[in-house]
């Protein structure tokens, strides 16, 4: 009775390793979050995903204080440009499910 009681807690213990755990970080501008990115995607976690909009978002901020923001459909997801200026790209794993 113990044996399969132990047997029955050990396969509940499982994890899923097929799955890859999500990492998420926020992109915050003015104090305020914009979008949770996610990762790994293309070789770039979350952190690292951020990192980089974080950057380009600042370039623009620095030489347009009031850029205007648009979107363009690409494939795998959707660009967000700020003056014309590719900030990031949202794509299916940055979307809730």
């Amino acid at each position: 009775m113990a044996l399969t009681a132990l047997a029955c807690n050990a396969a509940a213990q499982q994890v899923d390793i097929a799955t890859p755990t999500r990492q998420s970080a926020a992109v915050i501008v003015a104090n305020r979050t914009i979008i949770m990115l996610r990762g790994p995607i293309a070789g770039y976690s979350a952190r690292e995903r951020v990192t980089n909009v974080s950057r380009r978002i600042d370039e623009v901020l620095d030489s347009d204080p009031s850029p205007t923001v648009s979107t363009e459909e690409v494939e795998g997801g959707t660009q967000v440009l700020l003056g014309g200026k590719l900030a990031f790209v949202v794509t299916g794993i940055d979307i809730d499910q």
